[in-house]
């Protein structure tokens, strides 16, 4: 048995729900695949280097265009991987993600209910038909999900979704400028570059690609892309995406383009790049706006 585990809220405090699962998986003798990342997979790794178990390998990401690298964090002393993501393929974290939902038999992820990168990964796993165990730190309890369906009815029942509003702007795949301009004044330099569907609405896509390349400060950009922020479903829009997948073909390949393509594509993303673009010009001479493109323009190639 193979098991990945990973989640950035992984506190692994002795006697815990979480210490516990991988006690029985080191009771068991699962081979754990863990990742390099800092945050909750260093507790993770601390937590069972103490166990001195040696059925651990480590996993971590690189570009093709980089030179050989090792992992970040290994304080087991364990054997590792790294996966190379080729440019415009994925990114590195749903390389990760995609290649150990097709290795391992399951997965076990400890996730604060927000955590984008974190559900996906979940998702991920279950449109491959694996089963996830998951500890969710907000109410310290444990699921178990094996197919879509359950996961969808745990976010449904939780309310857990990323959608704080509705007040008409987003329509599917589109944004609704009329109701937006009711909520906020959107410069003239955007609605003359942006490409109508019909009277009122654009592509949600076309319109991130008029905020970004428009001239006004990251300041205005974040407004704007906070209010969208609030009408995103983006939860659902993942899980109903990835049905359709599963109806339309199944193609593995095909579903990482789907999910890279929906979350580097959604306001929600724009909304974090955004923050730590205004971090780095608060912090700058205030003259080289290129790293808002870095970050916010990130598009298919």
């Amino acid at each position: 048995m193979r098991i990945y585990c990973s989640g950035s809220e992984m506190i692994c405090n002795p006697g815990n729900a979480i210490t516990e699962i991988i006690d029985d998986y080191i009771a068991s003798g699962t081979e754990l695949m863990v990742s390099d990342y800092n945050m909750g997979d260093r507790e993770l790794q601390c937590y069972i280097s103490s166990k001195d178990y040696k059925k651990v390998t480590v996993v971590f990401t690189r570009e093709s265009s980089e030179f050989e690298s090792w992992p970040r964090l290994n304080m087991g002393k364990w054997a590792y991987r790294e996966l190379v993501s080729h440019q415009y393929e994925y990114g590195l974290d749903l390389t990760l993600t995609y290649n150990m939902a097709r290795e391992c038999d399951g997965a076990f992820f400890a996730w604060d209910e927000i955590d984008m990168e974190v559900f996906v990964a979940m998702l991920t796993f279950l449109a491959l038909g694996k089963t996830c165990i998951v500890y969710s730190s907000k109410n310290k309890s444990i699921s178990t999900f094996n197919d879509i369906e359950e996961l969808s009815k745990f976010i449904t029942k939780k309310d857990i979704i990323s959608k704080k509003t509705d007040r008409g702007i987003i329509i599917g795949d589109n944004v609704n400028i009329d109701i937006l301009s009711n909520y906020i004044d959107l410069p003239n330099e955007i609605k003359k570059t942006i490409v109508k569907i019909g009277n009122k609405l654009v592509n949600k896509q076309e319109l991130k690609k008029a905020i970004s390349k428009s001239r006004i400060s990251i300041q205005k950009k974040k407004k704007i892309v906070e209010l969208l922020v609030d009408e995103e479903n983006l939860y659902s829009e993942l899980i109903r995406n990835v049905k359709e997948w599963r109806i339309r073909s199944g193609d593995e390949n095909e579903l990482c383009f789907i999910l890279m393509d929906m979350v580097e594509h959604s306001f929600l993303t724009a909304n974090n790049n955004l923050y730590i673009a205004n971090s780095w010009m608060v912090h700058s001479d205030g003259h080289n706006d290129d790293i808002v493109l870095y970050l916010f323009e990130r598009f298919k190639k």
